[in-house]
């Protein structure tokens, strides 16, 4: 028996083959092509490196959190095999991709600002005006109803004498 080196046969296991036994094929399925063979082998080669990056993504994620091997696995099917989102959302930082509410470019956001700031400035400006109008109008009742007393006390006082009240007890009984 002699080792052979053909593609079909290290697919099989790296058998070893001998040259003068031919190797018995269904006759219901057509033989491979050596190109469709190498395709089989390199994507059979893809799938296990994959398969150990994809453990290698779980031990990482296990060692940086406190993830047991289940937590691990569903938070990188939740965030497609990205291990910085898993340790971020386990650490409890936001993700920052996600868009912003508010949206438009740098000087739309400043000038968003400052127009804010020019209405809040402007609302308390016309509630300050109508504050001091309500305050001014008070006073000039007040000043009126201060003068219409003083009227009145003037009126009262030039009919009778004024005379102070004395501090002394009075005597009369």
């Amino acid at each position: 028996m002699e080792e052979s080196n053909t593609i079909q046969e290290q697919m099989i296991g790296n058998a070893s083959v001998s040259t003068s036994e031919p190797t018995p094929t269904p006759t219901h399925t057509p033989t491979p092509t050596p190109e469709e063979l190498k395709r089989e082998q390199i994507r059979k080669y893809y799938m296990e490196l994959q398969k150990q990056n994809y453990t290698k993504c779980i031990e990482v994620v296990m060692n940086q959190t406190t993830y047991s091997r289940e937590e691990a696995i569903a938070g990188l099917e939740k965030y497609k095999g990205n291990v910085v989102l898993v340790v971020k959302e386990f650490l409890g930082i936001p993700d920052k991709t996600e868009p912003e509410s508010s949206g438009g470019s740098l000087n739309q956001k400043r000038y968003g600002v400052i127009r804010n700031f020019m209405d809040k400035a402007a609302s308390s400006y016309i509630k300050t005006q109508e504050r001091n109008k309500i305050m001014n109008q008070i006073m000039e009742r007040q000043k009126k109803l201060r003068e219409e007393s003083l009227q009145a006390n003037t009126i009262v006082s030039s009919a009778e004498p004024y005379t102070e009240p004395s501090t002394e007890p009075s005597t009369q009984q």
